[in-house]
């Protein structure tokens, strides 16, 4: 039986910048950092360990640990998942986000870790 991979940081906050990027493309600075701190804000009571992520002042990510457990890939995934449905609700007549495009560049080490089906695990869910 195979041992999960490691979950890299580094490639938490590369999937972080992507999706970052694709809003600030659409919305500029100020309404990709304010619906980054919501729906931080909206995910952290249900996930205590999104904690571990943080937003600077220029809504940059820092993580506070060097290896990442599954509950914490599991509230990365959750967030993004909530970003990501407020930026659609918001923008009317933008088409689904699918988050294996806008992934594209970290689609393996992605999948490997079980980002991606957590992240559609949390289409279904209303913060």
């Amino acid at each position: 039986m195979a041992k999960n991979p490691e979950i890299d940081p580094e490639i938490i906050k590369k999937t972080f910048d992507l999706c970052r990027s694709f809003a600030l493309n659409i919305l500029g600075t100020e309404l990709t950092t304010q619906f980054l701190k919501d729906s931080y804000r909206k995910i952290l009571p249900y996930f205590h360990v999104l904690k571990h992520f943080k937003l600077n002042d220029t809504a940059h990510l820092n993580i506070a640990k060097n290896t990442l457990t599954d509950k914490e890939l599991l509230s990365f995934a959750v967030w993004m998942q909530q970003f990501l449905k407020e930026i659609q609700h918001f923008m009317i007549g933008l088409e689904k986000i699918e988050i294996e495009s806008l992934t594209e560049s970290l689609k393996e080490p992605l999948q490997q870790m079980g980002f991606y089906e957590y992240f559609h695990q949390a289409e279904e869910l209303e913060y």
